[in-house]
């Protein structure tokens, strides 16, 4: 959303449709890009009132509109015209909503809004520093210190805005900046595209590989959880010198080595413990808010928050066995045997129980042997990992819906631009 410099390799020359240097709106001239993306455009400007150094967002979906001459934007047709206006008061909510938050140094602020040029514009301070994803390229991993430096601000910073209601929805180390003194401030909020994309197919879902949740790949609910993913997920980068893998690809088969097997040097074990729940796959089973979560990153035990790290590490392993049992095909004879005598004694006592399998042949005689305990385990472990494996393919559907619809999109856009041009050549 800010930053301290142009994106390298993006020169004034290079980028299409922007608001020329020099340019005047109400107030402030624009001095260089800092950055172009699908959604919008940020500008380094100048505020000619106060003599500072602003960033401001201008409103410009390029799916939806583009500029005429050089500074209106229009519609790309009357079909986008409804749309487009839909989406500029959202980017206006938004930006109302940041204003709002003040009290945290590590919420990149809102100092105005406006209406110009047929769109809409948010001014924001220009953050000095440089962004932990370029950090990362050069140092690779961070110590102890700095991730706790950057940790409990932006804890803080993000609480401030579920307490108003919002969500960041992009967390990701390119949206964190941190200056000079390793403080960070988070940018660039997601909600307003989010909330276009799930109008309109012609906008791709907000959402990163790596950092994003599971339930962001979906129609599914998203709150402080979605958030807290992204974060732990930041945090997992900037310990090991990696994102983990896919939300998504861990709903297949869980690759992600948790950071308290890892144990990396200097950190305290709550602390990897806490970024681990954070990193739950399953929304239910990472901490439900960012107090709960900021105690069992403390290692803190408030009663509450300690049974909630209890259960979040509970349900985590019965739900990796789970998974494992169901996808693996690596459930063990004695695992298989249980489950047949399990079926045997409920068919015996005119019960009924039908599963597919690709179990390997047994002896009926191995199942007398075991206790009623054991197959009552054996019974609740299967249920669970037949319910796990349908939420895997309906989740793997919705995925591929979501790819096709995301394709076609991208081609009736195409399609839409090139009409476009031909239009005004022949004009």
């Amino acid at each position: 959303m800010s930053g301290a410099s142009e994106r390298p390799g993006m020169a004034q020359g290079e980028l299409r449709g922007v608001l020329p240097a020099g340019t005047e709106l109400r107030g402030y001239e624009m001095m260089a890009i800092l950055g172009q993306g699908a959604f919008g455009i940020t500008y380094r400007a100048r505020d000619l009132t106060l003599h500072r150094d602003v960033a401001i967002k201008e409103y410009l979906p390029t799916t939806l509109a583009l500029r005429e001459g050089h500074t209106t934007v229009v519609p790309r047709s009357p079909e986008h015209a409804e749309q487009f206006a839909w989406g500029r008061e959202r980017f206006l909510e938004e930006a109302r909503t940041l204003a709002r938050l003040d009290r945290s140094t590590a919420i990149v602020r809102v100092y105005d809004f406006l209406e110009a040029n047929g769109t809409a514009y948010m001014i924001m301070a220009l953050v000095e520093g440089e962004s932990l994803s370029k950090r990362l390229q050069r140092d690779q991993s961070l110590g102890p210190e700095a991730i706790e430096q950057l940790l409990f601000p932006l804890l803080d910073g993000l609480e401030e805005v579920h307490a108003a209601g919002f969500l960041h929805r992009d967390i990701k180390p390119a949206n964190i900046m941190v200056d000079a003194k390793g403080d960070p401030t988070l940018i660039d909020f997601g909600a307003s595209r989010a909330a276009m994309a799930q109008r309109t197919t012609t906008m791709t879902a907000i959402f990163t590989p790596g950092y994003a949740a599971a339930e962001q790949f979906t129609s599914v609910r998203l709150g402080p959880w979605s958030d807290i993913h992204g974060l732990a997920a930041t945090l997992y980068h900037a310990i090991t010198g990696h994102a983990p893998p896919s939300a998504i690809d861990r709903i297949m088969k869980d690759t992600c080595v948790p950071l308290a097997q890892l144990q990396p040097a200097g950190f305290a074990p709550a602390l990897l413990a806490g970024i681990d729940a954070g990193l739950a796959v399953r929304a239910e089973d990472r901490p439900q808010s960012i107090a709960d979560w900021r105690s069992l990153l403390r290692g803190e035990d408030p009663g509450a928050s300690s049974g909630e790290a209890t259960r979040v590490v509970r349900r985590r392993r019965r739900l990796a066995h789970a998974a494992r049992r169901a996808l693996g095909g690596r459930i063990g004879r004695r695992s298989w045997a249980t489950i047949a005598a399990a079926t045997l004694l409920l068919v015996a006592g005119g019960g009924y129980l039908a599963f597919q399998s690709d179990a390997p042949t047994m002896a009926v005689a191995t199942a007398p042997g075991l206790t009623a305990k054991q197959l009552e385990e054996a019974l609740v472990e299967r249920r669970r990992a037949d319910a796990l494996l349908a939420e895997i393919r309906e989740l793997e559907q919705e995925a591929r819906q979501k790819v096709e619809a995301e394709a076609e999109a991208n081609r009736r856009a195409d399609a839409e631009l090139e009409r476009a041009r031909t239009a005004r050549q022949k004009a």
